[in-house]
């Protein structure tokens, strides 16, 4: 391999890195109230990272994901029940869902 077949190899992985971060951001927010029955998990996107935004990413049980701003008062409570739910899910083997039919208990 050529230097410049290799250097024109490392920008294309560079292009192709960056398009995989822009379609992952968030580009606005939306301050809606989201029913906790509705949530999955969330995560965090910061500006710091590569995004134009500081958001919150909700995704549904249905997979859809949600932006939403980082300072209401009602994202930062759906927050806390997220971590409340998820952390109760990790500290006992016995929980099922409908997702788990037939699974082993640990």
């Amino acid at each position: 391999m050529t230097a410049s077949y290799i250097s024109s190899l490392s920008a294309l992985a560079l292009v192709l890195l960056l398009c995989k971060l822009a379609l992952d951001c968030c580009l606005r927010t939306r301050d809606t109230k989201i029913p906790h029955r509705l949530l999955a998990e969330y995560t965090m996107q910061y500006r710091s990272l590569g995004c134009n935004i500081d958001a919150v990413i909700f995704r549904t049980i249905k997979g859809r994901s949600l932006c939403a701003p980082t300072d209401s008062d009602a994202v930062k409570e759906r927050i806390r029940y997220l971590d409340t739910l998820l952390k109760s899910q990790t500290t006992t083997n016995t929980t099922y869902t409908k997702n788990c039919e037939g699974c082993k208990k640990l």
